[in-house]
């Protein structure tokens, strides 16, 4: 028999749904049965229920290789404008020949002079208003964001795509046109919001005449506004929202930079207190050295493949040359992480240091080789990281005991070589940086966007109860697959039955990389069996309990034994996944990419086989 068909629960990270990670055994029905009385799926298949809270700030890399956030067109009816749009002298006429089909609209006026539409919404911080476009009778079209002190806008000349004007209004981005088939543009205008009240349309005569004839008439198509520097691909909107991505409560598979490896991500809650992660000429960014920062340089895509990095271009000068942001959070003897990703355009090398404002730190620097990805030079008290992201990019990251609970400051700093805090500029030569990210904690998590406040991504927490009926009561086995990293003093949750001190399993990371399992019973731990490797990457579990005869096996090999006797005096009926802030779970970063559940004690043979599988 294979071991597989001894399995009472299977699950591998593959289809997920919001506030559902499936298994695939025990099997069951998802879709209504041939009565209609099958809501959707069976209870009995013990799939896991997962949950983060209500806040969209979580991303992964998806199957692509690229960073995935989540996304929403804040527009209503965002290609029906004769529905919530409110119209200004305007005659609309739906069906036209757009950029992907007949989905495009005349606009035309009324009776002459001003003519367009609006809609009524409320919004602050980075976004961007797209839409796309085509001359008609006239070739001038007028975006604006209407917000608190002078209105963000541009007029654009859709005989050749350019932009005639532009208000950037509170060191908002360039607005910037693409080119598509048959005359269409997409116009994108990123926008640093002030108290936005609406977005407004307006076909004009001229660059600034806006007061049309009767029947004069431009075509658009497909607007949208969402946050972000760039425009993603559209998401049409009916009466509600449009919304893609890593949604509200969807369990994270996340792959590497080949788009493999999928697992599934479990985080604590982290925050990132850098207000402006991408957007580089926002308040608490300044600029040292006279080094230049080009916002949305269409020179290379960014790791999430949109044109939305920055260019950090050199001063003529061989001197220190940075950008550095305040106000990141620190907590007294406690560790902090900074982390961006970085691109080589000219210099081999980049720099981060920790500075002595506020007296957070005691100042360091980590240097990085961004072209072969390898650390260069730490000062005392930092540990360093870089990992590849594909595409020439990097994410590096630099961790270090904050000395004081205040705001620091943190420079990400061009460097020609290693250990040397000067760079020989020519006011031409870069690197391209993207995502920064200030974090409390000894590793870096997952890159959490801002657009101009805080966020704070919540803890993902994946487990199903009712489940006394697939794992082994008396005798059993769990195999756990992935990788984990622990930042506690204390054992870090990989995977467990029941969060009880009367009857559970636990099965852990210490924060010394060894692999702890513990049984429960009564109030008191009368099983345990611990590894003596540091064990990083991925690794393979196995842990087999029966009483008087307990084993843990880890890549082919036997750990330990027990032969302590035990009885459960509860059942164990709830199983476990990574984080979470109750018993017996601390917080630690797992991928997932298998755990399975058998009911009886496997053998040893078996034990080392599956283990390396």
């Amino acid at each position: 028999m294979a071991l597989i068909d001894k399995a009472s629960l299977l699950f591998v990270p593959s289809v997920v749904a919001q506030e559902k990670a499936f298994n695939i055994l025990p099997s069951g029905n998802r879709a209504p049965d041939s009565t209609g009385e099958n809501s959707g799926y069976d209870q009995t298949r013990a799939d896991f229920d997962f949950d983060r809270g209500s806040n969209a700030a979580a991303t992964r890399v998806n199957a692509s290789g690229l960073i995935e956030k989540y996304r929403e067109n804040l527009l209503l009816q965002s290609n029906q404008f004769d529905t919530t749009w409110l119209q200004t002298n305007t005659t609309l006429t739906s069906g036209q020949s757009g950029y992907n089909g007949n989905d495009a609209w005349k606009v035309a006026s009324a009776s002459g002079g001003q003519t367009g539409m609006q809609q009524n919404i409320s919004f602050s911080n980075i976004h961007t208003f797209s839409i796309y476009a085509k001359a008609g009778s006239v070739d001038f079209l007028k975006l604006f964001v209407v917000q608190s002190g002078t209105n963000r806008n541009c007029v654009i000349d859709l005989s050749d795509g350019s932009i005639a004007s532009e208000v950037k209004a509170n060191s908002s981005p360039e607005a910037s046109v693409t080119s598509l088939a048959n005359g269409w543009y997409r116009i994108e205008m990123p926008t640093n919001a002030n108290s936005a009240t609406f977005v407004r349309i307006r076909p004009h005569l001229s660059v600034s005449d806006e007061n049309l004839s009767v029947g004069d008439f431009i075509y658009i198509q497909s607007a949208q506004l969402e946050s972000g520097l760039v425009a993603s691909s559209y998401l049409d909107s009916t009466s509600v929202t449009g919304k893609a991505g890593v949604l509200v409560d969807l369990p994270r598979i996340n792959y590497d930079a080949n788009g493999e490896n999928g697992a599934l991500l479990l985080e604590p809650s982290r925050s990132n207190s850098i207000i402006y992660s991408e957007y580089t000429d926002g308040s608490n960014w300044s600029n040292e050295g006279s080094i230049t920062d080009e916002e949305n340089t269409s020179e290379t895509t960014s790791p999430e493949g949109l044109y939305n990095a920055v260019k950090l271009v050199s001063a003529n000068a061989t001197s220190e040359q940075w950008i550095q942001t305040t106000g990141v959070q620190t907590t007294n003897a406690t560790d902090c992480t900074i982390s961006c990703f970085v691109k080589k355009s000219d210099y081999d090398y980049f720099h981060i240091r920790f500075t002595g404002i506020n007296g957070a730190f005691a100042a360091g620097s980590v240097w990085f080789n961004i072209a072969d990805g390898s650390v260069g030079t730490k000062q005392i008290g930092i540990s360093a990281d870089i990992k590849d992201y594909g595409n020439g990019w990097y994410r590096i990251s630099a961790t270090k005991e904050a000395t004081a609970t205040t705001t620091a400051g943190i420079r990400f700093q061009l460097a020609s070589s290693n250990n040397d805090y000067n760079v020989v500029g020519d006011g031409v030569k870069g690197t391209y940086i993207y995502g920064a990210q200030a974090e409390i904690g000894s590793y870096v998590s997952s890159y959490i966007p801002t657009m101009g406040t805080s966020e704070t991504r919540a803890a993902d927490s994946c487990s199903v109860t009712g489940a006394s009926d697939v794992i082994g009561q008396s005798e059993g086995t769990l195999f756990w697959e992935g990788s984990i990293v622990s930042v506690s003093s204390q054992g870090a949750n990989i995977a467990s039955f029941n969060y009880s001190t009367s009857s559970s399993i636990s099965l852990e990371r210490q924060s010394n990389g060894t692999i702890r399992a513990r049984i429960w019973n009564g109030g008191a731990i009368v099983n345990i069996v611990t590894s003596g490797s540091n064990y990083n990457g991925n690794v393979k579990i196995a842990f087999a309990y029966k009483s008087g005869d307990t084993t843990l096996y880890i890549d082919g090999l036997q750990i330990g034994t027990s032969s302590t006797a035990f009885s459960f005096g509860l059942s164990l009926t709830e199983f476990n996944l990574g984080a979470g802030d109750v018993y017996f779970a601390y917080p630690h970063k797992s991928e997932v990419k298998q755990a399975t559940l058998f009911k009886e004690r496997l053998s040893n043979t078996e034990l080392a086989t599956l283990t390396t599988l």
